[in-house]
Order: C-alpha cells, then structure tokens, then sequence
C-alpha cells in the first residue's frame, strides 16, 4: 500500500498523462412563440410572430467524476471509458498525480487532483461484500438512484478515512461536491465529509455527513452534495473524510460539478437577522391523486373525514370542503408538483427561507401514512429546484410503539438529513429535528433510544413546555398556537414564554400565526381580526428576536383549524403580504399575484408544450427575483384586460366588464371573463388593469367616474364613428 505523508508536494508525484480534447462551441437555435390561448370554448388564434433566432451559450457545467481506486491500487478496479452511460471518469490511487482530469464528456480539464495522505484502498466488505474471490461484478448498488455515480467499478472499491487536494481550479466559479460511500460491517455507520480551508485540514469550511452502511447491510442508493464550495485563494479545495463519530469513513467515487450560474439572490434581510420557516401540512388529497375511478374520493382533510362532501359545489364555483376558508387555487393535492411551485413562489416572494413539514414517517396506525409520505417526499424533492430549506416537525401520535418512532428517524438519516437543504442549526451545525408533542413517547429514555437511529446529534426540540419528556435529548423547544378561551390570553402566554422561559433554553423556536378558527368549533378560538392577530404575533417575535433561532409560521395550510397564510378567496394574499413587511424584501402583491398568474397558466396550458416551455422559463425567473421578465411572459400568454381573449385590451372588453361588474364566481370552477386577476369577483381591480392595458383608449375618466358611465347600446357598437367616441371617452 503507497501511503503519501502529508507534506509531501503533489506535484513531485508521478504525473499520469491524459490527452488534450479540444471543447466545441455549441449553438443553440430555439423558437419563441408568442402563445396561442383559447378562454371558454373560443378558437385558439396566434398572438405575435414566429421569431428564430440562433444565439451562443457557454458549455454545460463541467462535471468531473472521480472514481476511488483503480487497476493499481490494492484490491481495485478501473472504470473503463466511456462508461455505460456514455461517460468518462478519472480512475485515481494515492500513488500518483492526476494532472488535467478528464471532464464527463472526456475532454481534458485544468484540474489537478493528488493524495495528501491516505489510509488506503480497497473493495472488501464494500458494495460487492467479501473479494477474495469475486469482483466488481458482484457489486449490488442501485444505478438509478446513484445517477453518475451509478457504476459497477467505480462503486466497487473505496478509499478509508483519507485527505486530498484538487487543485487548479477556476477561483471566480463556485462547486458542488457529491459523494458516494458505502460499506459493510463497520466501527463508524457515518462518514463525514469536509471542506478545509489548507493543507493542514484542521479549520473545516463546510461538512456533510452521508450514512454508509450497518452490519450486514450497505449504502445502496444515497448521496450527499456539499454546494456552492469556492477554491482557495491558491486555486485549491482541500477535502478530507472520516468517520463521524471517530471511527473510519469511506468514499467509493464522488463528482465536481462547476456551478454553471450563481445562486439566485435572496431577497434583503428584514429587520431581524432570524431565519422564516412555514409550518406546512402534506396531507392533502383529492379523486386524481387517491385513483378513485369514479372521482368521487377525496381525502380526509377537505372532508372533515366524512363531515363534507366537495362534489357538492355551489352556484359560485366554490366546492363544500371542511374549512372556514376556501383555497384561491380550490382544493388540491399536496404532490401536485404546480402546487408545489406555486407554494414555494409565493413564499420566496414573501422572504420565507424554508418549510417545516408536518411529518408522520413510515411507520404508524394511521392509514393514510403511505399518501403522507408520498407527498412529504414530493415537497423534499422540489425544495432543490426552489431553493428552500427543509426540515420536518415529527409526528408521534400514531405509532404504536417506541420502535416505530426510531424507524423514521432512520428514514431521515438516510432520506433527509444528508440533503444539503436540510435545516442545521445549533453550534454543531446538527438537522433540526421538531417534534409536534411529543404525545406518545413521552419519557427520556424513549428518546435516547429513538435518536440512537438518527447517525449524528440532532437539535431536537419538542413543543413549549414539554423539554422534560426529552430529557438531556431535547435541546429546546418551540413555542405553538394557544389560548385560554376564557380569558383570550394567546399574547400574555406568548410573551410569557418569550420573557422566562426562552433564555434558559438552548435553542428556540418562535411563532407567528394569523388565528386558530377550526371548522367544527375547538376548546378555544382565536379571531384573525383582520390581520390583528399576525400583526400582534410578528411584533411580539420582532421584539424577542435576540433569544430565538427562527421563526415558524403557522401554518401555511391547516385549513381545518384556519391557521392558513395560504391565499384564499376570504383573506387573498393579505397574510403574505404582512410577511413581506416584517421581512422587509422589495416585493408586494403585484409579485404574489404573477405567482398565482402561473399557476392558472400551467393548469389552463397543461397539454401545450410549447406554452409549458415558456412557463418554465417563467419560473426560473421569479426563483431569481427577475421579476419583469417573469412577467413580460405571462403577460404574453394572459394579455392584462383582456376579457374576450382576442389578444388585446380594447372597447368589447370593456362592455364585458360592464356587464359583470359586481358578480362573483370562483377559480377554477366557475371564473368570470373579466374576473382579470382571478379573485372571485368582478370590480374595480379589474377594470383598473384594462385601463392599464388598453392598447388605443384614452383615460379621460376618474374611476369613480367611469363606474358610472351607463352601458352603450348595441346599434351604437355597430358604428365605427359611435365605437371611436366611446374610445375616446373612456
């Protein structure tokens, strides 16, 4: 075994040549249609011209595959290139250099990677278990799940508890590094994975921790990606791994991935520095996502679990649904992935840095907790392209023992804490793990067995008052929504917590509601008032912000307890919009209103790809606040005062207004044509966005003044003369 101490200069090694591959420029030719749109049964017609246009983008990120041991090192294997994907890899051993890596398309690269010191190689007991006798073709990994990384030779065999350097990299670009371990039978189930600031890999820059193995059984399938890691001021990333706990780490292969752009700019920080988390409920379902084939099945949290009946819809549009409140959007399923981007769009849009999600694992007593987890892992996995934190709120009360509590907390060690977006915190940079009680396991020792499972320390932080059914495992608490009813006390118990019990806990969790208002009544009730209540709730946050670590929000979408920041058709976006002031982010209504813009879009244009591919782009722009073009193209596909659908903002439309003024009907069921921005009702926000808009009228008219104007007839329509006044007019 060649071993390298660790001040031994790289480049004294012996260099292994790889061959110069001249990059090709690419040229990409797209066509922008300006969309084609149909609104009640109309024709679908084409607003603009067909543009071509051929323009010059950079090469797709460089990404860079390593592979841990090869043909030279002890006990293992190169991969051969290309790979079965059609991908190339630099196989490496601590014995040598490895000057200009090979990128995955097999061009050379300026990018340099050598051992500083290793304990190393070697295949047995990893992915293909003992190798005395077999070879990488026994190795059992999941291909699909691993991506890249997903080959048989390169999963095969492993570096132990190691340091390296990769050197000659671009200083102004950013990387993310994504490692793969595995390994049977081992002293330590955790590797760490490190970022050092030199050589001397002694003051970590930034750490993942990715489970490897337990006994008998192997990482098969997970991951962990340390992002946005910029190189040294000397070009260098220096990168070590050990086990988490003391024992021995493994890396198997991992990947560089050049950041092609920056990260989107979050918006500015609001007048305290506390990070904003929503509280979120995955337990929505309706007839589509439950497959009940005569549509008649929704889930049990928009019927009361038996006490509603949403096939029942009113003349208005709105369906019968178990809450005080009625969706913007109407009910929906919780893994619907254009709820999922319109949830987290809007609260990007109101400054809110992660979810919470209310969690109830894998297993339990209730039946619904495979459509639960379904969902839950639908919200994880959109987290990443939104750029939202995630942590989860566990749920207790339906497992049937302690054993049932500690498995999910193992789904999360292996499902969640290794993702980068999952919420740390704490001076040991630990996942935060909330616990919603806890309600059945409430003795310490429950505890200590049930976090046993979780492979690292965890913040654990059960609800205010309930620390001591934790014991030394809870850390914190966080505090939730609650009133004596007689006595209408929610602030002074607030305020309370906040004053005596806040700074002697170690790590503490906020709140801010805008009520309690359950359908079907409570023990207690607490009004929004108007937004009074949120008002009250965010002052008295903003005021002890200096002995709290965040802030929940709750809750985005508890609609049966009317706890809900969601947009509905009562409050519309005004609960978000007092966000955005106490977070201070230069965003407002006309932002949370283009959000909702593309949601009716993606579901009025669902089988069009081309208009899809539009909105796609939309998206991406409002993920990175670029919020005129977000809106130059949803403006092209919903043209502002366009009630007729004819591709402008003219007279017919005003008449359509005219006659609907004052009537209600509700998205999506029963939507008004000149109901322009979708809120249920036709008035003066719609006609202001006409006048806005109208391509050849003349204001002339205050708005009051203009309500009053009385309908023209229709002869007068008919003459060009009488339909030029009128414009003019109006």
């Amino acid at each position: 075994m060649f071993l390298i101490s660790a001040w031994t200069p790289l480049r004294n090694l012996p260099r292994v040549n790889v061959d110069d591959i001249a990059r090709n420029n690419l040229l990409m030719t797209y066509t922008l249609l300006h969309v084609t749109r149909s609104i009640h049964g109309r024709i679908p017609w084409l607003l603009g011209m067909l543009l071509l246009v051929t323009i010059s983008i950079p090469a797709s990120a460089q990404t860079i595959l390593i592979d841990l041991g090869n043909d030279n090192s002890y006990r293992g294997a190169s991969v051969s290139n290309p790979d079965v994907n059609g991908n190339y890899w630099n196989s490496v051993w601590s014995g040598a250099l490895y000057p200009n890596l090979l990128d995955i398309q097999g061009n050379a690269t300026t990018v340099d990677l050598g051992f500083s010191s290793a304990a190393g190689t070697d295949s047995y007991n990893g992915p293909a278990g003992p190798t005395d006798i077999y070879g990488p073709s026994d190795s059992v990994y999941n291909a699909a799940a691993l991506g890249n990384l997903g080959v048989q030779n390169a999963v095969y065999d492993y570096y132990v508890s190691s340091n390296f350097q990769i050197q000659e990299l671009d200083p102004a670009k950013t990387y993310d590094l994504t490692f793969f371990g595995s390994h049977k039978y081992n002293n330590d189930d955790t590797t760490k994975y490190t970022i050092y600031t030199d050589d001397t890999f002694t003051t970590p820059v930034s750490s993942a921790n990715l489970f490897v193995g337990s006994g008998a059984s192997h990482n098969q399938s997970n991951v962990v990606t340390i992002q946005g890691v910029a190189p040294q001021a000397n070009n260098n990333l220096y990168v070590g791994f050990q086990g988490a706990n003391g024992g021995s780490g493994y890396l198997n292969a991992f990947q560089i991935t050049e950041a092609q752009e920056p990260p989107p700019p979050p918006p500015p920080p609001g007048p305290n520095s506390k990070k904003i988390y929503m509280h979120y409920m995955p337990w929505f379902d309706t007839p589509q996502s439950l497959g009940g084939s005569a549509g008649n099945n929704w889930g049990g949290h928009w019927t009361g679990f038996g006490a509603t009946n949403p096939n029942n819809i009113s003349a208005e549009g709105k369906r019968q649904i178990a809450s005080k409140y009625y969706p913007k959007i109407g009910p929906y399923e919780s893994s619907d992935p254009d709820v999922l981007e319109y949830h987290m769009l809007l609260m990007k849009m109101a400054g809110v840095d992660g979810i919470l999600i209310d969690w109830y694992g894998v297993q339990g007593t209730n039946g619904d907790i495979n459509s639960l987890l379904k969902n839950s892992n639908a919200i994880v996995a959109k987290t990443d392209d939104f750029a939202m934190d995630f942590g989860v709120v566990l749920e207790d009360r339906f497992a049937a023992n302690t054993g049932q509590v500690a498995t999910n907390v193992a789904y999360l060690r292996d499902n969640y804490f290794n993702k980068p977006e999952y919420i740390r915190i704490g001076a040991g940079d630990d996942p935060l793990l909330a616990v919603f009680g806890p309600i059945t396991q409430q003795q310490p020792a429950n505890w200590t067995t049930i976090l046993a499972q979780a492979g690292e320390p965890v913040e654990l932080l059960p609800l205010w008052g309930e620390k001591n059914d934790a014991g030394s495992n809870a850390t914190g608490e966080y505090v939730w929504i609650y009133e004596n009813e007689a006595t209408d006390d929610y602030l002074t118990r607030l305020e309370s917590f906040y004053q005596n019990r806040a700074p002697g806990l170690g790590t503490v969790g906020g709140v801010a509601y805008p009520g309690f208002d359950a359908f079907g009544g409570f023990s207690f009730e607490i009004p929004h008032d108007d937004g009074q209540t949120l008002a009250n709730t965010l002052a008295l946050a903003g005021q002890y912000s200096d002995d709290l670590d965040f802030i929940q929000l709750a809750t985005f979408n508890d609609f049966g307890e009317g706890t809900i920041f969601e947009p509905t058709v009562e409050t519309g976006f005004a609960y978000l919009m007092q966000i955005q002031e106490f977070t201070e982010v230069p965003y407002g209504e006309a932002e949370l209103q283009l959000v909702f813009d593309l949601f009716r879009a993606r579901k009025e244009f669902s089988g069009n790809t081309t208009t899809q591919s539009l909105l796609n782009q939309a998206s991406a722009h409002l993920k990175a606040y670029e919020i005129e073009d977000a809106q130059a193209i949803l403006d092209s596909i919903y043209p502002p005062g366009d009630f007729d659908g004819d591709g402008d903002a003219d007279g017919a439309d005003f008449l359509i207004w005219q006659r609907q003024n004052g009537s209600t009907g509700f998205y999506p069921l029963n939507t008004l044509e000149a109901d322009g921005n979708a809120d249920g009702v036709v008035d003066e926000k719609d006609l202001l966005l006409w006048k806005q808009h109208s391509n050849n009228v003349s204001m002339a008219l205050p708005l009051r003044q203009s309500l009053a104007i009385p309908e023209p007839s229709t002869v007068a329509l008919l003459l060009p003369i009488g339909l030029g006044i009128l414009l003019r007019v109006f």
